[in-house]
């Protein structure tokens, strides 16, 4: 079966040595695929765009984008989609990204918007998952709510399907079995917002065992570290090879839409990579300078009216954002001149028939010696632009400064810039003064390169080797009660036995540094002879080792439901349970010595 651009893709022969290219006989593939499958494609979920890439197994570096989305009759340009879903008034799919921001505002513009479900930039629900349960409700435009799951998996089913489409259009005869999928999260979530997109990609249609998840700044890692995107960025090429040689240490610092997302790594003796700090970072992307706009739109013309300007009038209110995103994108710190904003007609209008008058409103406002309008344009002198961008900026800075503070982090020289938002001047500029002690490194189309990294992680899962655990992980036993050192309040009788409720069994300590596959095996036995079905429940803190679940510092994370084997006594019924950690998801293992049956599961959250 012929390719792209003429290659050969043989379905289902997996020996996928180096490829020898005809006309020079020289090897062209920089390494070897350990996935599978014919091929690997990964999605990029992000906050404010997404999009997907794909590379074939017999040439796993040649990794692929669409670069085909459209946005509509606006000048904005990107290589990823808006992140925003469109439904019916019944609740059915209808689009996604810009076809689904374009329809929306024509349906506002005809005034019969109210009754469909437009939701966008939802994946910030996932960065505080305190009461994130399987029927969370999340509220779209309009402030109706539905299922944030149905969103999320609606979401990622388009992708997919879009996806397909294209490999499908130039390579015909690939099918869904033949690909292995990989979804990209912010490093700093947590293991419950991770095992939420993951579910949410198994109900798109996606099976467990084609399904990895991969941390954005340790894909954008990856693929740095093979230099294909640096090459043309840096005057010498051997200069970025010194960076990346076997024991030199760097920070790759992915500035999202969303959330900036923070990780260090060492490059060992085999040229993996070992996580040398736990993941950290905040929600300072992007929608932090989309809020400080509006923010300020609503100082001069008032936060209400705003509200009602966007409930109303819809479609120019889309059309204002795309305004700034398209603006924010070429914000300098050197800019000398001031930065004019085209506001909707609509938006004037509206304000007049209040009785109100924007050159007034904005003499009130205390702006007036530095905003002033010309016709429809809002013109601002550019330290109140910029200042639209502290709030993100500082707070980057201050928390980078105080990570190469740390004295685990001595000789962290590199720092890599990544993610959408690394395209931004602004943030090049700051990085470039505050850390002048630094190298600065910012490849080629920054927001491409998660998304390429995520295709060679799929490809090369063990390309991370070690990571540092960001909480201690146990769960909860009952013990024999022991008066010596139980309190009596936790007694409880199972079976004619006193035991001690709620003590934290530990698994992990925070700050451990623990190898990718690190498993820790354990027997138990149920409490009573009749249960057919045991449930251990999972617990973060954020102490080394606390006593009990109960303890402040514990949070409870899941659950995981194992059934028991037969038996007529406890002894029988005895399981061995091993929980996997080191890698971006836990994994837990069950086996039944009578019986010998295994099987593995993902934790469970209500």
């Amino acid at each position: 079966m012929t390719g792209l651009d003429g290659q050969v893709c043989y379905k289902r022969v997996w020996n996928f040595d180096l490829v020898t290219d005809p006309k020079t006989a020289r090897p062209k593939m920089a390494i070897k695929s350990e996935c599978g499958r014919i091929l690997v494609a990964a999605m990029d979920f992000g906050t404010s765009f997404s999009g997907y890439a794909f590379s074939f197994s017999n040439d796993p570096m040649k990794v692929q984008t669409n670069q085909a989305w459209v946005a509509g009759s606006t000048q904005l340009i990107s290589l990823k989609t808006t992140t925003c879903i469109l439904l019916t008034p019944r609740q059915e799919f209808h689009s996604f990204g810009y076809e689904a921001e374009n329809k929306y505002a024509d349906l506002a513009l005809d005034g019969v918007h109210k009754d469909w479900y437009f939701f966008k930039k939802f994946k910030m629900l996932l960065h505080n998952t305190e009461g994130l349960k399987q029927n969370t409700m999340i509220e779209d435009a309009s402030g109706r709510k539905m299922q944030a799951m149905t969103i999320f998996s609606l979401s990622i089913k388009y992708l997919k399907d879009h996806l397909m489409a294209t490999i499908q259009n130039r390579v015909p005869g690939i099918v869904q079995e033949d690909v292995h999928f990989v979804i990209t999260v912010p490093a700093i979530w947590d293991d419950k917002a991770k095992q939420f997109m993951r579910d949410a990609a198994v109900k798109a249609g996606i099976s467990n065992d084609q399904l990895s998840v991969v941390l954005e700044p340790e894909a954008a890692a990856i693929w740095c570290q093979r230099l294909e995107s640096l090459r043309k960025s840096q005057p010498s090429s051997s200069s970025v090879e010194r960076i990346f040689r076997p024991g030199k240490r760097y920070m790759v610092v992915d500035l999202g839409g969303g959330t900036v997302d923070i990780a260090v790594h060492e490059i060992k003796r085999d040229r993996s990579l070992g996580e040398l700090y736990k993941a950290s970072g905040g929600p300072w992307g992007g929608t932090c300078v989309d809020k400080n706009f509006l923010s300020f739109i609503g100082k001069i013309m008032g936060q209400d009216f705003l509200v009602e300007f966007a409930r109303r009038e819809m479609s120019d209110y889309i059309d204002l954002l795309r305004e700034f995103e398209t603006k924010k994108r070429t914000i300098k710190s050197s800019m000398d001149g001031k930065v004019s904003f085209k506001i909707p007609s609509s938006m004037l209008k509206m304000f007049e028939e209040k009785g109100c008058d924007v050159k007034s409103a904005t003499a009130r406002s205390g702006f007036e010696m530095n905003v002033s309008w010309v016709g429809e344009k809002l013109r601002v002198d550019p330290f109140i632009v910029i200042g639209f961008f502290n709030e993100s900026v500082q707070n980057t800075i201050n928390h980078v400064r105080k990570l190469l503070s740390d004295p685990s982090l001595r000789n962290v020289n590199t720092i890599i810039l990544v993610g959408g938002f690394a395209e931004c001047e602004l943030f090049q500029d700051a990085f470039k003064r505050n850390f002048k002690r630094e190298k600065i490194i910012i490849p080629e189309e920054g927001g491409l390169v998660i998304l390429k990294g995520a295709v060679i992680s799929g490809h090369v899962p063990k390309s991370i080797t070690t990571r540092i655990a960001r909480f201690t992980y146990g769960i909860a036993k009952t013990p024999k009660f022991d008066p010596d050192i139980h309190p009596i309040e936790k007694r409880k009788i199972y079976d004619g036995i006193a035991r001690c409720r709620d003590v934290f069994n530990k698994f992990v300590e925070i700050g451990e540094v623990l190898e990718t596959g690190h498993t820790i095996s354990r027997t138990g036995i149920p409490l009573e002879v009749e249960q057919r079905k045991v449930h251990y429940h999972l617990y973060t803190s954020t102490e080394k080792s606390p006593r009990f679940v109960t303890d402040p510092s514990c949070r409870l994370l899941g659950k995981f439901s194992v059934p028991l084997p037969e038996g007529t006594t406890i002894d029988e019924k005895e399981v061995e349970r091993s929980m996997t950690f080191g890698d971006t998801e836990l994994m837990f293992r069950v086996k039944h010595p009578k019986t010998g049956k295994e099987f593995k599961t993902y934790f469970t959250y209500e």
